[in-house]
């Protein structure tokens, strides 16, 4: 006889909770692969020079220009960071440490177990590492960039921890990386050879000498010189705030910002390197450490994915994703991120908080400053809350409210609790719901 395999259950908005298909290795990590500096010079061409978004002019223009520029700036000892790198001084040096290579994503993508792709590139950071402190060890790498791997094992039996310093919430909001980026001049002969290279190809030379001013613009604005960066800091590239694409577009065709990112301070770099370091204390590093730069990333017009975090501080999505729900929990603020501030993805807490500043009796406009979004936003969330609220009143059941207001269940469950919690009995419900003009017979 057959065996009987029942078929998972599959769901429309609004009703059984669904499986969403796990994307693959290659196609998860292909957004990180699909940013940087090359992207993001073909991508202001395309905008402003009227060529196509996969030009294999402006390929092999911005691809010319940063070799050529490369190897003139290595002749005359000239030093700058890429995205991904991270400036590391140690005895009065500095360094820079290849944080997020291309061969790490890679080896991702290939569908190399995270644990052991992070482990490998730690080998190959201590590697960098020694060459200019011949007495590095691994526990100086993991002190910098995987801090999780600071502990002996998974298990670990309960013991008395480093105390975390107090938490100035005002300042981590506000922080923001003091770079002031210096222009670099194209040599005549570079720009000689670009122009050159595009006058074949029907571009005329006031416009070819454009290009090329645009291409070291974008240039010194990824790539800043090691000078401008203090110990600490990494260059990243990310969506621009004002990017108006979805999830399911490439990364490639969307409009990226540099950022500059404070990984870490001295401060915490002091507090690591002393004994009985817990689990605990390393999940509120992060915690303070994901909101610092998703704040210094919004205030520099970019946002910061889980794909993003994962690779800056090397641990689970999972793991970014609850670190932040605790951190936004637990300080009643929101991290800007593509879920908070574009509704990408399933993230309901930033809706949580709304709605209980809201019931606070905050206006709109107060809501959407101390949340970081939009005044429609903030008004489509109360609307939604209010919608649930009145069929609420009704007893209609959560998964008909889904359905009748097309929301997730998720969405639905998170208001239903926000209602238990905030109104005693249904005579609270039908006056709030009467003073914000809904009219019940």
């Amino acid at each position: 006889m057959k065996s009987f395999h029942p078929k998972k259950k599959t769901k429309l908005k609004g009703d059984d909770i669904i499986k969403r298909p796990s994307k693959k290795p290659d196609e998860l990590y292909k957004p990180l692969l699909d940013k940087g500096l090359e992207h993001a010079q073909i991508q202001y061409l395309a905008e402003y020079f009227d060529l196509s978004k996969v030009s294999w002019l402006s390929r092999k223009t911005s691809k010319m220009f940063n070799s050529l520029m490369d190897e003139y700036e290595k002749s005359i000892g000239i030093k700058r960071l890429y995205p991904g790198d991270l400036k590391v001084s140690r005895l009065g040096k500095s360094l820079v440490l290849p944080l997020c290579p291309t061969s790490l994503l890679e080896n991702l993508a290939r569908g190399e177990r995270m644990e052991e792709a992070f482990d490998k590139h730690c080998d190959y950071l201590l590697d960098v590492l020694k060459k200019s402190f011949p007495n590095a060890t691994i526990s100086d790498v993991h002190i910098l960039v995987n801090q999780r791997s600071l502990l002996p094992c998974r298990r670990q039996k309960s013991r008395p921890g480093v105390p975390m310093p107090p938490l100035d919430i005002n300042a981590l909001i506000k922080s923001l990386p003091q770079v002031n980026l210096k222009n670099s001049i194209v040599p005549a002969a570079i720009r000689e050879t670009i122009v050159s290279s595009l006058l074949p190809d029907g571009v005329c030379s006031e416009r070819a000498n454009a290009i090329v001013d645009a291409l070291s613009r974008i240039r010194n604005n990824f790539c800043p010189l090691l000078s401008d960066l203090q110990s600490g800091q990494v260059v990243w590239t990310s969506i621009s705030v004002k990017d108006r694409q979805q999830d399911d577009f490439y990364n490639m065709f969307r409009h990226q910002v540099p950022v500059i990112l404070t990984l870490y301070t001295p401060e915490e770099i002091v507090l690591l390197t002393q004994p009985n370091i817990t689990l605990k204390l390393i999940n509120e590093l992060h915690r303070r450490r994901i909101a610092r730069m998703c704040f210094e990333a919004y205030r520099q017009g970019g946002l910061l994915s889980t794909l993003d975090l994962q690779m800056l501080v090397m641990r689970s999505r999972a793991t970014i994703c609850r670190l932040i729900n605790e951190f936004e929990q637990a300080n009643n603020i929101i991290i800007p991120t593509p879920g908070s501030i574009k509704d990408a993805g399933r993230k309901f807490t930033h809706k949580h908080i709304v709605i209980d500043l809201h019931l606070q009796g905050y206006l709109t406009k107060e809501i959407a400053q101390k949340t970081y979004h939009s005044g429609p936003s903030v008004d489509r969330y109360i609307d939604g809350f209010l919608r649930v609220m009145a069929l609420e009143l009704f007893n209609v059941p959560p998964r008909l409210i889904a359905r009748t207001t097309h929301m997730g269940l998720s969405l639905v469950e998170e208001y239903h609790s926000i209602i238990k919690e905030h109104f005693a009995d249904k005579k609270v419900l039908q006056d709030h719901l009467r003073k914000h003009g809904v009219e019940i017979s």
